[in-house]
């Protein structure tokens, strides 16, 4: 074989995304006082519709990032009043980030008017470990669906009986 044909299979089988071949740590969302897994990561749309990234949460020297924390960051977050709220960032590994560095002028909590889209909340014992994203199984899901920030629906699906639609994220 050719070693440029060789070369240029191997730059192509690389890629230049992340390949979240690891499970990633949960964001934390509190309901009612209690604190859940929540595998939906609701800061990305923000980043995406805003002059900002990931990396200005950080100096450029102290980002710590593992193979179960690509965004190098865990939010948490709370349901209250009906609506999605950020509380705080912390870098992988504990050490709290400041939210001024992307919300200029702000303080938390911070409503996630950004957000529209489905939170999955995880709940009970895990079933299925999948060593990749956020696709082990758990007991229960909790489908949340948030339109600009407020909470619009709520649906529990129970995977011990049968797993919730990847098309429907549990809510029609």
């Amino acid at each position: 074989m050719n070693i440029r044909v060789l070369f240029i299979a191997v730059a192509l089988m690389c890629g230049t995304g992340k390949a979240y071949a690891t499970a990633q740590v949960a964001e934390r969302l509190i309901i009612g006082g209690v604190t859940n897994r929540l595998c939906t990561e609701p800061l990305s749309p923000y980043f995406t519709n805003t002059n900002t990234s990931p990396d200005d949460l950080f100096d450029g020297t102290n980002r710590l990032v593992c193979s179960a924390c690509w965004r190098g960051y865990v939010g948490t977050w709370e349901i209250k009043d009906g609506f999605l709220w950020l509380l705080s960032l912390e870098q992988w590994g504990g050490t709290p980030l400041e939210l001024e560095r992307i919300f200029p002028k702000q303080k938390a909590p911070i409503k996630a008017a950004w957000y529209s889209g489905n939170l999955r909340v995880t709940q009970g014992k895990m079933l299925q470990y999948v060593h990749g994203g956020y696709a082990s199984r758990f007991e229960k899901d909790l489908f949340i669906k948030i339109e600009n920030g407020r909470v619009i629906e709520q649906k529990v699906v129970d995977n011990t009986v049968a797993p919730a639609s990847e098309e429907t994220d549990g809510i029609e």
